[in-house]
């Protein structure tokens, strides 16, 4: 989970923030410097036998801690614990600010605020940029836009040419009996179950044989193969 909100990328599908995720590079030193923050301060008024209200945000962070280890799909993870590690930001801008009134001029606290909100805001619009560009190509990958497109061009090209076709195990095996419109009882027939039934290892639908899963090992040149267009490298020369 740590790995999670330090990279915001563990390479699944639907776990994939790019490029700079939930918290920019800038907030992301800032989070971490107010969890820093947050500790110290508690462990001081432990020691003092104070009371503070920054118990709330470390009851916060600590229950989406723990809720985040409970959950195994990463948006989850770092939507639990979006809203304490921007507590934590707060606090860690707040403590900046309290620290410049001390020890800064009037322009210099200027400059530094501009400066911030410069790199907060220039981040911001790279990420919007991104958001409607290559990350909106990248999750429609992963939700398998085009699926229907590439299964029926597979199939006929297969039909043409007596190949088999091997697909990405991403793609779910009742949307290729949807797109390709086999029928029931001849998938029924002839499929051979994998591991983890019904998903099917492999079967035949109008005279294909489909495989669900790719062996990245033995890539066949005489297959065709249906992947996302980002493993498409694999398959360079």
């Amino acid at each position: 989970m740590l790995y999670l909100l330090y990279r915001q990328d563990i390479g699944r599908p639907y776990d994939v923030i790019m490029p700079f995720g939930f918290f920019g590079i800038t907030a992301r030193v800032l989070i971490f410097l107010g969890v820093f923050l947050l500790v110290i301060r508690l462990i001081l008024a432990l020691q003092k036998r104070q009371t503070t209200l920054l118990w709330m945000i470390f009851f916060q962070l600590t229950g989406a801690l723990l809720l985040g280890l409970l959950v195994t799909v990463g948006m989850t993870q770092i939507n639990c614990i979006y809203i304490p590690l921007v507590l934590c930001g707060a606090l860690c801008v707040s403590s900046l600010t309290d620290f410049l009134g001390k020890k800064v001029n009037f322009y210099g606290k200027i400059a530094v605020s501009i400066l911030l909100a410069a790199l907060l805001l220039g981040e911001n619009v790279q990420f919007e940029k991104a958001y409607f560009t290559s990350y909106k190509e990248l999750v429609s990958a992963y939700f398998q836009e085009g699926s229907e497109e590439a299964v029926q061009k597979a199939m006929e090209i297969a039909a043409e040419s007596g190949r088999e076709i091997e697909i990405e195990d991403a793609i779910k095996y009742p949307s290729v009996l949807l797109y390709g419109e086999i029928d029931a009882a001849e998938y029924l027939a002839n499929r051979n179950l994998s591991d983890v039934p019904p998903k099917p290892k492999d079967f035949l639908g109008k005279g294909i044989r489909f495989t669900m899963g790719i062996d990245w090992e033995h890539i066949d040149r005489n297959k065709i193969y249906i992947i996302y267009y980002t493993d498409a490298e694999k398959f360079d020369g």
